[in-house]
C-alpha cells in the first residue's frame, strides 16, 4: 500500500509517503538550510499520528529513529573494513541516497534501511533493538599478544573461522612493547547477527553495562576471567581461542 501526502504549516513543510514497513519523509522548516530528508519505522509513524493528533510536520519533528538507505558502494567498502577505513564516517553522510526517490523503486528493500548510532558507532536494521554485527579490527591493544597467547595456534583457529579474515602477525610498536609481548596477531571479524544479538541481551540485560555496546569487542579477545559469567546464554570464547591461551611470562617488562 502506497500513500503520498503534503502537509504544509506556516513556513514549515513535510512530504511523506508509506509503505507496509516504513515512511519515507522530507521535512523542510525554517529553522534549516535544506530538507531533512529520513525514513521511519511506520510504527513509529503512525504513534506518532495518534499522539499528535495528525499534525504530520510535528510527528516528524517526533521521529527519534530516522533511518537511512546507504548507496550499495558504501556496503561494498563497509563489509569488508568496517568503520576502519579513512572516512568511514563521511561516507555514512555523503552516501545517503533521497529516501522519496529510492521508495519509488521496484526493489526497494526495507532491510536495507539502517539508522545511524552516532554516539556507539552503530547501525541497527529497521525495527530491530540490537545493532547490526560489524566488522571489528582486532589488533595489538586489547588484543591476542604473544604475552598470553601461542600465536601460531590462534593464527590456525582464526584462519579455520569462517568470521574471519586478514590474519596477520604485526610487530608490537616500541612505545607499547615489552620484553614478553611485542608480537599480536591482527585480523578483522564479524561475529553471526544471532551470537552477536546475545551478546548484546546479555550485557544490557543481565549485566545492565552503562556501555553494553563497547562490551561486544572486549568479548572478542578470551580471558580467564570469562569462565565466571556462567549465565551467559553464548559461549564466553566466542573465537574459540581458550586452547592458545597460556599463563604470562613472570618476568618483568624489560623496555
Amino acid at each position: 500500500m502506497t500513500t503520498f501526502k503534503k502537509d504544509v504549516t506556516y513556513t514549515d513543510e513535510v512530504t511523506y509517503e508509506l509503505r507496509d514497513k516504513c515512511v519515507a519523509v522530507s521535512l523542510l522548516t525554517h529553522h534549516a538550510p535544506k530538507a531533512i530528508d529520513f525514513f521511519a519505522s511506520r510504527k513509529e509513524w503512525e504513534k506518532g499520528v495518534k499522539k499528535h493528533k495528525g499534525n504530520f510536520i510535528t510527528v516528524a519533528r517526533s521521529i527519534k529513529k530516522r533511518c537511512i538507505y546507504l548507496k550499495p558502494a558504501f556496503w561494498k567498502k563497509f563489509d569488508k573494513m568496517g568503520f576502519g577505513y579513512n572516512k568511514a564516517f563521511d561516507d555514512v553522510y555523503n552516501m545517503q541516497e533521497s529516501p522519496l526517490k529510492v521508495i519509488k523503486r521496484k526493489n526497494f528493500d526495507t532491510k536495507k534501511l539502517v539508522w545511524f548510532d552516532g554516539i556507539a558507532d552503530s547501525f541497527y536494521a529497521l525495527d530491530e533493538k540490537n545493532p547490526m554485527s560489524i566488522p571489528y579490527r582486532i589488533s595489538y591493544i586489547g588484543g591476542i599478544t604473544n604475552e598470553y597467547f601461542d600465536l601460531n595456534k590462534v593464527e590456525k583457529i582464526l584462519k579455520a573461522n569462517p568470521y574471519v579474515w586478514d590474519i596477520k602477525n604485526i610487530a608490537i610498536p616500541y612505545y607499547n612493547c615489552s620484553r614478553n609481548c611485542n608480537v599480536a596477531v591482527e585480523f578483522m571479524v564479524r561475529l553471526p547477527q544471532d551470537t552477536h544479538d546475545k551478546i548484546c541481551e546479555y550485557f544490557k540485560n543481565t549485566v545492565k553495562a552503562i556501555h553494553w555496546t563497547c562490551a561486544v569487542k572486549n568479548q572478542f579477545v578470551y580471558r580467564p576471567y570469562f569462565e565466571g559469567m556462567k549465565d551467559a546464554p553464548f559461549d564466553v570464547d566466542v573465537l574459540g581461542i581458550r586452547e592458545a591461551f597460556r599463563d604470562a611470562n613472570e618476568n618483568e617488562d624489560d623496555y
